[in-house]
């Protein structure tokens, strides 16, 4: 959420954001709460799961919260064509093939097309966020090679208790104080509304925090 918090507190004006995955609408919901300046598309190749996130798990769409029943794939190629602009494309879609070594993304999301579409939609400003999940660690090197191919910028966070690791590209050179900053500004918005602990544990993010290179290891 603090990757989030880093798009949404750069300026006063409204930042859009689209999640490949919507799932139980939990992270879309979560996102329409905390972040009120923000436009949030939630996409879906599953119209079930848009019934059971609704009726399940009390996703409620707005002016502000959409879903979209669409392949995600065909949804990033119609966007970059039609010359939309994002400030965050985030991936959260699990994989239904379990002959891979990767659960989340499928293969096809890191494809080449798709990851210079993805570049083209997030600009000179924006976040692509994927949350990646390898039972085959090493793949690793070359899923992160592949995006940095791509991006000027990736910066991976590792989940303690999880499989998940948090990978965050963009454009341009990114420092990680940008997203300490994002911490810090989330925090302080959950203190402004009576919650008493801190969101996140600042310095435990920071040392999570891992800037890739070209030369990288698993």
């Amino acid at each position: 959420m603090s990757m989030a918090a880093y798009v949404a507190c750069r300026g006063k004006r409204k930042v859009n954001i689209s999640v490949i995955g919507l799932g139980g609408g939990g992270l879309c919901s979560f996102m329409h709460k905390f972040i009120p300046k923000s436009n949030i598309l939630g996409v879906d190749i599953d119209s079930e799961m848009l019934k059971i996130a609704t009726e399940w798990f009390g996703f409620q769409q707005s002016d502000r919260l959409q879903a979209k029943i669409q392949d995600g794939l065909e949804y990033i190629k119609e966007a970059a064509m039609n010359g939309e602009q994002l400030d965050a494309i985030l991936f959260d879609v699990d994989s239904k093939d379990s002959s891979v070594g990767m659960s989340c993304p499928p293969r096809q999301f890191l494809e080449k097309a798709i990851l210079i579409n993805v570049a083209k939609l997030i600009g000179d400003s924006g976040l692509f966020i994927l949350n990646l999940v390898l039972r085959d660690h090493t793949l690793r090197p070359s899923v992160l090679k592949n995006l940095k191919d791509h991006f000027e910028t990736i910066i991976t966070c590792k989940l303690d208790e999880d499989l998940n690791e948090i990978v965050i590209c963009c454009n341009k050179k990114m420092f990680t104080d940008h997203l300490k900053d994002a911490c810090i500004t989330l925090n302080s918005f959950f203190k402004k509304h009576n919650v008493s602990e801190n969101i996140v544990d600042v310095d435990k993010f920071m040392q999570s925090l891992i800037m890739q290179t070209l030369s990288i290891n698993s």
